[in-house]
């Protein structure tokens, strides 16, 4: 017997001659957190509402439980396939009380009150349970909008953007607290998310979409450090490429040579990303580098460098550090301290370029 959760084969969903979501693919274990992460229009909440059964696909199948809830013939309800969902708006009955929306979804039967009052304890709502809606703040709001969802002891929950209505610091502590929950709940849950810090903290998995393919689906560090194209790489947070070539001494650019791996002939070119954090800067009267811009950032400063190629690099310092000034030369050294990932020239297209074992 299979042990996913949820499971997508060649999922496929066309709104005219656009494939919203096109061949997609999932295979999701029990008890894991996906991020499902992607810009606007890349499909990814068109996917969370296929598996949920609010759109029906147009090809491919869906697999809820080991059981196929969607597919050529077979399309069950929503309410029949045992999924939970949060949405983006909470979407809580203003005229039923905090106790009554997360009873809702749990069978009649003299254990209902006391079924939902035991899920509000668990999302730290205790007593609360003759509120409206109205009288809670969004982040109570949130964890009611959950607990309604985990109430009927679901297979999957599938959260919508959950947290684009709180505020930053808000935001921060209900993303914590809903983790939290879901874990202790031992939840598989899909969370879909446009915010890169958020679906790099709550996924146990993410998956990056790009116009309606996942691009690559991984631990949150390894897709961060061996990105499998240049697509995931930049979505995932600030990233350069720099022309690279393989020689004998390793993976050669102009700000430093770092060890290669095995895998590439000497002579082969491509490009290494780096994140700012790779690069290390140091105040030099004649350069090579210069300081182009300067972004503070409070806890750290982001610098924007000119090379001498005309390459441009961001090199990420403490606020500790000493403070560099627009036009000022620099020092520019390629500093990782980890492997880096090496796109040679033959395969570092937008999709799939390079490889994650390709790094240097």
């Amino acid at each position: 017997m299979s042990d996913a959760a949820v499971q997508c084969n060649g999922l496929t969903k066309r709104y005219g001659d656009t494939a919203a979501v096109d061949a997609f693919d999932l295979d999701l274990k029990q008890g894991l957190l996906l991020a499902l992460l992607g810009p606007s229009g890349c499909g990814k909440t068109t996917a969370l509402r296929v598996i949920a059964g609010f759109e029906r696909p147009d090809a491919g199948s869906v697999e809820i439980g080991g059981r196929l809830v969607a597919g050529p013939g077979k399309n069950v309800p929503p309410e029949k396939r045992r999924v939970g969902m949060v949405f983006q708006d909470y979407a809580l009955f203003p005229h039923l009380t905090v106790g009554k929306n997360v009873a809702f979804g749990i069978p009649r039967g003299p254990d209902r009150k006391t079924s939902a009052a035991t899920v509000l304890a668990m999302v730290g709502l205790a007593g609360l349970e003759t509120r409206m809606p109205h009288e809670l703040s969004g982040g109570q709001q949130q964890r009611v909008a959950l607990a309604r969802a985990l109430a009927p002891n679901p297979d999957v929950i599938l959260l919508d953007e959950p947290f684009s209505n709180l505020d930053a610091a808000l935001r921060a502590q209900v993303r914590a607290e809903v983790k939290e929950i879901l874990r202790a709940a031992g939840t598989t849950a899909i969370f879909v998310t446009h915010d890169q810090e958020e679906a790099l903290f709550m996924g146990d998995l993410v998956a990056v979409m790009n116009a309606g393919r996942v691009e690559q689906v991984d631990e949150p560090q390894v897709l961060f450090h061996t990105p499998r194209s240049r697509f995931a790489a930049e979505f995932l947070g600030q990233a350069d490429f720099l022309p690279a070539t393989i020689s004998d001494a390793g993976l050669t650019t102009e700000i430093g040579t770092v060890p290669s791996t095995n895998g590439h002939a000497v002579g082969q070119r491509g490009d290494v990303m780096m994140r700012p954090d790779d690069v290390t800067l140091a105040r030099a009267e004649t350069g090579p580098g210069r300081i182009a811009q300067v972004f503070f950032r409070g806890i750290h400063t982001m610098y924007q460098v000119a090379l001498p190629s005309g390459q441009m690099v961001h090199a990420l310092q403490h606020h500790h550090a000493v403070v560099l000034e627009p036009g000022e030369a620099v020092e520019v050294r390629l500093e990782p301290g980890h492997p880096l990932v090496f796109f040679p020239q033959d395969v570092s297209s937008s999709h799939g370029g390079g490889d994650p074992r390709d790094s240097a």
